[in-house]
């Protein structure tokens, strides 16, 4: 996993990147994000090595531990550590058994260890605001692009009619295709709905 992933779920979310003085250098060299809001502080740190997250305690709490005590009660509360560890684990049961203790330490505050974006859902005050994109309804999408005849509201009269009448044909015949097209069998078949919806089409219509 990368930093820039759950950056963009953060953005997504409204959290903003803070800068604190007189600790920015500090957090630079360390690499250390703070991501703010509302009342909620969340440091970000990006491990591209094992060596580097298996030195948090000695590089990153302390400087986080310095930054709390210049932080508001209500912060204070509200302090978690993002650990996002970019490498290959392979199997590795020592570092297993050392993700486990992170989690499980609770100093100044709340750590995560990140390995799949995914995972943010594991965190209760993120799991309901937790955004996904959206699927992609190609279908529908097909059917607006060719349907988006917006020039139908500059015609009147007879020329109007005709628009509608041939909007409604179409429309129908799209919907059949979706949703019946793929299973027909025989080519008669698939003839005579044709006409049957032509038909239902200029029906409506009158």
């Amino acid at each position: 996993m990368q930093i820039e992933e759950l950056i963009i779920k953060f953005k997504q979310m409204d959290y903003e990147l803070m800068e604190f003085e007189p600790f920015q250098e500090d957090m630079s060299y360390s690499g250390i994000q703070m991501w703010v809001k509302d009342s909620r502080v969340i440091f970000v740190k990006e491990y591209e090595a094992k060596s580097l997250f298996l030195d948090w305690y000695i590089s990153e709490q302390p400087l986080i531990a310095s930054i709390y005590n210049y932080l508001s009660a209500n912060h204070k509360n509200n302090i978690y550590f993002f650990m996002i560890l970019n490498f290959d684990l392979n199997n590795d049961d020592d570092l297993a058994l050392t993700i486990n203790k992170v989690i499980k330490d609770e100093y100044v505050c709340k750590k995560y260890v990140f390995q799949s974006i995914d995972e943010i859902t594991d965190v209760p005050f993120l799991n309901n605001q937790f955004i996904k994109i959206p699927q992609f309804d190609y279908d529908q999408e097909f059917k607006s692009g060719i349907l988006n005849f917006n020039m139908i509201n500059h015609f009147v009269g007879e020329e109007k009619e005709s628009l509608d009448s041939f909007y409604s044909l179409a429309s129908n015949l799209l919907d059949y295709y979706f949703t019946s097209y793929s299973l027909l069998e025989e080519t008669s078949k698939l003839e005579k709905d044709i006409i049957n919806i032509g038909i239902r089409s200029v029906s409506d219509e009158d």
